[in-house]
């Protein structure tokens, strides 16, 4: 498979990214404006730092975890039943709140 190439953000991503830099922020952009790739984009960039991204649905989960992957992070699903599973060595944790919720009782790999 070809190397996988880092998405290129639109000028105004490019800004909010270079104005947030390592600081904590919250967007308020409207759908398909590209939340999700200037959020990987911080991510991408020092200081690393996990991230935790709550989706109402299964569907946004694999949406939300493509893009985010697509950025080279390493990125975990929870979605459903996860008995047994050990979650280590993720940046970036896209769940649904009833799938996250069920994983604060076993403490997986949440530390």
């Amino acid at each position: 498979a070809p190397p996988l190439m880092q998405p290129a953000l639109r000028p105004y991503q490019t800004h909010l990214v270079a104005s947030i830099g390592p600081s904590s922020a919250l967007l308020k952009l409207p759908t398909g404006s590209g939340k999700t790739h200037i959020a990987a984009a911080l991510l991408s960039s020092p200081p690393r730092r996990r991230a935790l991204f709550l989706v109402p649905t299964r569907e946004l989960v694999d949406q939300q975890a493509h893009v985010l992957a697509s950025w080279r992070l390493r990125v975990v699903r929870v979605e459903g039943e996860m008995r047994g599973r050990v979650l280590e060595g993720w940046e970036v944790m896209v769940a649904t709140p009833e799938a996250f919720l069920g994983l604060q009782g076993r403490q997986a790999g949440l530390e």
